[in-house]
């Protein structure tokens, strides 16, 4: 026997009819089926506003910026319960960002059936995303159970996009909460979260070996790779540590990317592929002046430095006449003035003529012993004094040039050393600078004459020009590498160049990194820690020796022999004045033969 259940509807006076009763039933049953997806709605709310005031119990946000999913608005999700400052951001390009930069920012984002929603104002905050924001994706109107396989896509898109710490809620229809992250090292991992209280663990910490894309260029003394003693290939230079400290840190490995031939390759067409995404971290520091890449904590502050070539010796035959500086011409002129008063003051006294002359050379001649028989009784008071006051000035010159000439024998004498951007354009020194930095480095100098005295030239003659010590032209070049050249010439018999005194600029040099990424925190947080413990610092020490391991440049020595007091070309000049003497005599001797000749002639007449 089969039961029978319908429904009991009550009589209302005006429906008589069949069909108006009908649409009756169909209207009561409309609101019964309205009134349950409401009441679902609300709770599908409740749970997943539970969920975000969970995580702000748990994590203390700076704010929480909520995204809109259209033009539409935002759905209906009491934010009032949260105790954290709101921001809604709508979908333009035109809303500015700067607010984030820094702060620890939950962003709730909004997706519908695995989709991402609004992906144009996520994109414009990414940036941020990537810092120090934490993302909570949002189902909308999503009843089935979904899976790790459903959200993988998504979660791709993150992670392309460089934000890491991403957590999706969905709310199933049983009504059971859904929790997604994933974990992209060492490679792209989908899994369900248990523990709601540790939804935004650091998963920098362990890399797990995950490749990070650098590019391996020659930039002496920053990074290069060279075979050490034992036979292995090994990476040196100061900035390559730091990306070996990062990588061992956080249990990284170095995936080389090969363009070729690095040895000569700019550090604009590096930059370009950082912007392009084609490298995680370069490995060399450049100066922060780019806009399309990500920067991390400065390494250190660069000098735009000026090396100059060191004085040179004086030739060994301009010995003779080193003694006579300007001090001493002035002292033999004030000698000469004072023979000249105390004569016309004698002159005065005496009341008759003085021979000067005649005295001056006597004095000489006893002076050099040309006339040791000379008649002393003979001779005047007042030629006396002038005797006197020769012998006396003649005693203490010879003396002086002695002593001075004798400290020139002992060491070598070198010109005046250029140390200043005066002296650079009074010697008219030519300064050698790579084209490319001076683009913007001309613009430092204040000086228009000492601007004239760069030449800018491409940037490997400037390197072939600084390896080999070329003391024709001066170099412009950052402090690192030329500290790295002042270093090597410890090794050289006397120093070839030497730092100028003036510093053109001061440039904070970073490492780049494209644009999205998550590793510009880890980074800088390593070189912060490089710098504290003196590590940056011995790394630059360290990296001449590396060099000279990697045989980049040559070490070179020189073995002179002990330098000799006296050799045959200190008595050049002397030569040289004995035969200028020796002219002059037989042309004063042909005169006075041709005069004599001449008298006798006349006489004979």
């Amino acid at each position: 026997m089969h039961s029978k259940v319908g429904f009991l509807l009550p009589c209302y006076p005006g429906l008589d009819t069949t069909f108006e009763m009908t649409n009756f039933v169909l209207t009561l049953i409309k609101t019964i089926v309205l009134s349950r997806v409401i009441n679902n709605i609300q709770c599908n709310h409740d749970s997943i506003l539970n969920f975000i005031l969970n995580v702000e119990s748990n994590t203390q946000f700076h704010s929480v910026a909520v995204t809109s999913p259209s033009s539409g608005g935002f759905p209906d999700l009491n934010f009032a319960k949260l105790k954290t400052p709101l921001i809604f951001l709508v979908d333009t390009s035109e809303e500015k960002a700067e607010p984030f930069l820094n702060s620890n920012v939950l962003f709730i984002v909004y997706m519908r059936s695995c989709s991402v929603l609004a992906p144009e104002t996520i994109l414009l905050y990414a940036k941020h995303m990537a810092r120090h924001g934490k993302v909570l994706l949002v189902e909308l109107e999503k009843e089935e159970m979904v899976d790790e396989i459903c959200m993988e896509d998504t979660f791709k898109w993150f992670w392309k996009t460089g934000i890491l710490r991403v957590v999706a809620i969905h709310q199933a229809s049983q009504g059971s909460l859904q929790v997604f992250s994933y974990n992209p090292f060492p490679k792209m991992k989908v899994f369900k979260v248990t523990n709601w209280n540790h939804l935004y663990d650091d998963r920098l910490g362990n890399l797990q070996g995950y490749p990070i894309r650098s590019i391996i260029s020659k930039e002496l003394p920053r990074s290069f790779k060279y075979t050490n003693r034992e036979g292995k290939e090994v990476l040196g230079g100061y900035t390559a540590k730091i990306f070996l400290a990062f990588l061992k840190k956080h249990n990284g490995t170095l995936l080389v990317i090969d363009i070729g031939d690095l040895d000569f390759v700019y550090g604009l067409s590096l930059i370009t592929l950082a912007a392009e995404g084609k490298v995680d971290l370069l490995m060399n520091q450049f100066p922060c002046i780019s806009t399309d890449v990500s920067c991390s904590y400065p390494t250190n502050q660069m000098k735009m430095v000026v090396l100059v070539p060191t004085a040179k010796p004086v030739k060994v035959s301009l010995y003779i006449v080193l003694p006579f500086e300007e001090s001493v011409w002035v002292l033999l002129l004030c000698s000469v003035v004072i023979l000249v008063v105390v004569y016309f003051f004698l002159t005065r006294i005496s009341g008759r003529h003085v021979s000067f002359m005649e005295a001056f050379v006597s004095s000489i001649g006893v002076i050099i012993a040309i006339i040791p028989t000379m008649d002393y009784q003979r001779i005047s008071w007042q030629s006396r004094v002038i005797f006197l006051l020769s012998v006396v000035f003649g005693v203490i010159m010879n003396n002086v040039y002695q002593s001075v000439l004798t400290s020139f024998y002992t060491t070598k004498i070198y010109e005046k050393q250029i140390e200043t951007p005066e002296e650079v354009v009074e010697a008219n020194l030519t300064i050698l600078v790579n084209e490319n930095d001076w683009l913007f480095l001309q613009f430092a100098i204040d000086s228009d004459r000492f601007r004239h005295q760069f030449r800018p030239i491409p940037y490997h003659e400037a390197n072939k020009y600084r390896e080999t010590y070329n003391t024709e032209f001066g170099n412009l070049m950052p402090d690192d590498k030329a500290d790295r050249l002042l270093r090597q010439q410890m090794f050289f018999s006397r120093p070839l160049v030497r730092m100028l005194r003036y510093t053109m600029i001061r440039i904070p040099m970073v490492l780049f990194m494209p644009f999205y990424t998550p590793y510009e925190e880890a980074v800088s947080r390593v070189i912060l820690q490089c710098q504290e413990t003196g590590l940056l610092e011995k790394w630059l020490r360290d990296s001449t020796e590396e060099i000279m391991q990697a045989e980049s440049v040559k070490r070179w020595m020189f073995f002179e022999s002990k330098y000799k007091p006296l050799v045959l070309e200190n008595f050049d000049c002397y030569w040289i004045l004995w035969f200028i003497g020796l002219m002059l005599s037989f042309v004063i001797f042909i005169i006075e033969c041709l005069l004599g000749l001449m008298r006798r002639n006349n006489g004979t007449n």
